[in-house]
């Protein structure tokens, strides 16, 4: 049982490196760009989407003059990607505000947590966009938790704008050096 565990394991870990290579392929092409947009889009609603991975990749070919596009506008795709993706995932989390706010009526515990949740985005949540685009699922959890503790649209796109450029120009810019 353990080594059929181990062996699934071992092939997932496969099935995502052989994925790697793909991207790697595929980034000397000019619609590898419109690929980092959407894996950019989709890693900040689904955590296991490689948008990092897109990047650096793209960031590599560009450095190696594989790419036929600069480093410029892959930094912007992958910032726009996220940037819509982190604000549908915002949006998931404010329709379900309501929801959540009844079961905090019901529950003396969870009014405690969806309180203390929204104090401490009210007091750090800048900086706490900025650093949770750089940990895996952090940035899915914190936008969900913006949208359902009911934050400011306005407050939420201006940091979230700054975030993913800091993530974006990060991750191809660290693959380009």
């Amino acid at each position: 049982m353990v080594a059929g565990a181990f062996s699934w394991i071992g092939d997932t870990l496969q099935w995502v490196a052989d994925r790697g290579d793909q991207l790697t392929g595929w980034a000397d092409h000019w619609w590898y760009l419109a690929l980092v947009l959407g894996i950019a889009l989709l890693d900040a609603v689904i955590p296991i989407v490689p948008s990092e991975t897109a990047l650096i990749i793209g960031g590599v070919a560009v450095a190696t003059d594989g790419a036929p596009y600069p480093l410029w506008p892959l930094i912007a795709v992958g910032a726009v990607g996220a940037f819509a993706g982190d604000n549908l995932s915002y949006t998931i989390g404010h329709r379900f505000a309501a929801r959540l706010e009844r079961r905090a009526a019901r529950r003396p515990s969870f009014a405690k947590r969806l309180d203390g949740a929204r104090r401490q985005i009210g007091q750090r949540g800048g900086m706490l966009l900025i650093t949770a685009r750089f940990l895996p699922g952090g940035r899915t959890i914190l936008t969900l938790a913006c949208g359902s503790t009911r934050q400011p649209r306005w407050w939420f796109v201006r940091w979230d704008a700054v975030a993913v450029l800091i993530w974006a120009g990060y991750a191809a810019g660290l693959a380009y050096v």
